[in-house]
């Protein structure tokens, strides 16, 4: 239509009919007459991704999303206030440095930020901004991939122009051949500009220009460790020759420790640098504020099981050290509970969303039936299992004793693991980690008893001490619970004194006195054995009464969380998946691809024995088979026949068939010595070396 209108409009004359024509027109471009547009291009949603069965796979969805957004929040959160307290010492001391100015050695700082401690990057940049907020604008932030001079200059010189890029007055650096005397040029320019030779009003960009002539230069090394020590101590020997001409800071950030910061230079260069050192708390710090704030959030309905929080547990401590894969992981958990369980969303809809056919896969679960053996009642038992009114109101009450639960079991794990720090050798540990392990194992009995064993060492005041700490923790609780005994303790050891007094004088009255009584030897001796005192001590006695108190309370608060039905929802304690997502194979991983290529690709059949070669499989996986039946020398001509015999090709197909199975084998020889299966070998002609071992 649009082209057939275009051709009556070529076909009249008058200037009057053209606009006539635009008018018509419903676009403002004669292009858009001619052509056709497809418009924006939408973009793909998740949710388009999944189905829709009632409604409940969104909500999986929305769940999956909502916890994810939360778990982010607070490790955000963790991140920023971990650093806070390295951000402050820092620009405190660099606004030192910009006072004292130096010509003689150079103010240098030292961030040891450890092994895999989260985000470098994002801990640098949000130094900067904090650097560029209190104390100068002149912060430059290299990055590692700038390990030679002349990108450290290009970086410098680069990020400096950005700083005034709308000030015409001040002086312009090159970019690609950057030196220190642009630099030097740069800064007089700043000064000169900043002082005005007449009387004029003042703008913001000279009022801009005036207070940032007087700041340092703040240079901040991203990766220590990854300049070469050449690079290094030439660019440091530079920055000494023009302190003069302005104040210069340097900020490295140290991976490991200050010596290797010393050990790269020289005694030349080090004599050059006043350095002063800052400390990143570990990881381990960090991980112990994770479980704190994330795993121990009584807001959050999502948990980690024993097995799961053992695994990521142990690839923390034992292999790596990295925060932030032990989040990856923790997401991980989250997506595989959410989304591949369908009724984990009834944690937070508290069976609003629950249908029949809900209805009947929780009754499936475990802890439900458990749940429902123990039921005394036959007819209740009959009606949890048939009638599906009751047996949503008396999920409802399930829901709402494990929310009870989660909203006390942090407290008590508290508790725990301030009791455990207080007692030498305790089989609980220090950490709050490994007290909610043991929780989460439920192997917190047999830990018990023996740290009660060792609470005979603890003094009056560390017992008044511990006792005091954990009224003060379950007072936060949101959940009352029986702390009338501990208080009772507590009570006697503030008034011990008083306690004690009237203690010795029951005893002094209780004292029959012998003195002008006539009695035989056997009952003298009998009446001083009654009298002897007892070795239990008034503080001995109370110490008991601590440790049976302390006892009932944590038997009857520490509940293992299998004990509780419906822990299913909650729970995440599938360590099958969860290992062989976290703890990668690539061998294994690699052969199972090429021996059973449909665990991975659907469109391919699945064979009735892992040794059997067909047509039907990939071509990579065909040559992968038939090089597992040959010896270490493979002869190249005799693996592209048996490759042909597989694929049918006989010359009956014709010459060209041939050719591309002749290609399509020399792809995948290829293929499989990219992967590292084969090798060539000058040893015999046409053949490669096999360099793989077994059979599939």
């Amino acid at each position: 239509m649009a082209l057939r209108a275009f051709g009556a409009f070529l076909r009249q004359d008058s200037l009057l009919s053209f606009f006539s024509f635009l008018e018509k027109m419903s676009t403002t471009s004669l292009s858009k007459g001619v052509f056709s547009f497809r418009g924006k291009k939408k973009k793909p949603s998740p949710k388009d991704f999944v189905e829709n069965e009632c409604g409940l796979k969104s909500q999986q969805l929305n769940y999956y999303e909502y916890l994810c957004t939360e778990l982010h929040t607070i490790s955000q959160k963790i991140h920023a206030d971990m650093a806070q307290d390295l951000f402050t010492e820092l620009v405190s001391y660099v606004t030192i440095c910009g006072q004292k100015r130096s010509e003689e050695e150079i103010h240098a700082a030292a961030i040891v930020t450890g092994v895999n401690t989260p985000d470098h990057s994002v801990l640098y940049s949000n130094l900067c901004s904090k650097l560029v907020e209190e104390v100068t604008p002149h912060v430059i932030l290299i990055e590692s991939k700038s390990n030679t001079t002349k990108l450290i200059m290009q970086s410098i010189a680069s990020q400096l122009n950005s700083i005034y890029e709308d000030d015409e007055n001040v002086v312009k650096m090159p970019q690609t051949h950057c030196a220190w005397s642009h630099i030097t040029e740069w800064h007089r320019s700043l000064i000169s500009t900043s002082s005005p030779k007449k009387v004029r009003k003042t703008t913001k960009t000279d009022t801009k220009r005036r207070t940032a002539s007087s700041h340092p230069l703040v240079l901040l090394f991203e990766a220590f460790n990854n300049l070469p020590v050449s690079c290094l101590q030439d660019f440091i020997l530079s920055c000494r020759n023009h302190l003069a001409d302005m104040s210069i800071v340097l900020v490295f950030g140290v991976t490991l420790s200050l010596s290797s910061l010393r050990s790269r230079l020289t005694h030349e260069i080090s004599t050059m640098l006043s350095i002063e050192a800052f400390q990143m708390k570990s990881s381990s710090v960090y991980l112990n504020q994770i479980i704190d704030r994330m795993l121990l959030n009584s807001d959050l309905p999502f948990r980690l099981g024993g097995k799961t929080f053992q695994l990521l547990l142990d690839n923390f401590l034992c292999h790596d050290f990295s925060i932030q894969k032990f989040l990856h992981c923790m997401q991980f958990c989250v997506m595989d509970h959410c989304l591949g369980n369908e009724h984990s969303v009834s944690c937070i809809a508290r069976g609003k969303v629950l249908s029949n056919k809900n209805l009947d896969h929780i009754r499936k679960l475990t802890s439900f039936n458990k749940f429902v053996d123990d039921e005394a009642d036959p007819k209740l038992q009959s009606r949890l299992l048939e009638d599906a009114a009751y047996t949503k109101s008396k999920i409802l009450t399930l829901l709402e004793d494990i929310n009870v639960y989660h909203r006390k079991q942090p407290y008590v794990t508290r508790c725990l693991h301030t009791l455990s720090k207080s007692i030498p050798k305790s089989a609980f540990g220090k950490q709050l980690r490994e007290v909610y392990y043991s929780v989460l194992n439920g192997n917190f009995n047999a830990a018990l008893e023996e740290d009660f064993k060792l609470f005979s060492v603890l003094s009056r005041n560390a017992l008044q001490e511990q006792l005091t700490a954990i009224l003060e923790i379950m007072s936060d609780c949101p959940v009352e619970s029986d702390v009338s005994s501990l208080r009772n303790v507590l009570d006697k050891l503030s008034n011990f004194e008083e306690l004690l007094e009237k203690s010795e004088l029951n005893s002094a009255a209780n004292k029959t006195s012998l003195v002008g009584k006539k009695m035989d030897m056997y009952t003298l001796r009998k009446t001083l054995q009654q009298q002897r005192p007892k070795h239990v001590t008034l503080f001995e006695e109370i110490r008991g009464e601590a440790v049976d108190a302390l006892r009932s309370f944590f038997h009857n608060e520490v509940v293992h969380f299998k004990k509780l039905p419906l822990h299913e929802l909650f729970y995440y304690d599938d360590i099958k998946t969860l290992k062989s997502a976290v703890n990668a194979l690539p061998r294994v991983a690699l052969f199972t691809a090429l021996s059973k290529p449909h665990v991975y690709l659907h469109d391919v059949p699945k064979l009735e024995s892992s040794q059997s070669v067909t047509s039907q499989l990939p071509d990579t996986s065909v040559a992968f088979k038939l090089h597992m039946e040959c010896s270490t020398m493979i002869n190249i001509y005799d693996w592209m026949q048996a490759f042909l015999s597989v694929h049918e090709g006989d010359d009956s197909k014709g010459e060209q068939h041939l050719k591309q199975l002749c290609s399509r084998f020399s792809h995948s020889a290829a293929e499989m010595q990219l992967l590292g299966l084969i090798k060539s070998t000058k040893r015999k002609t046409d053949h490669v070396t096999r360099l793989t071992w077994g059979t599939i």
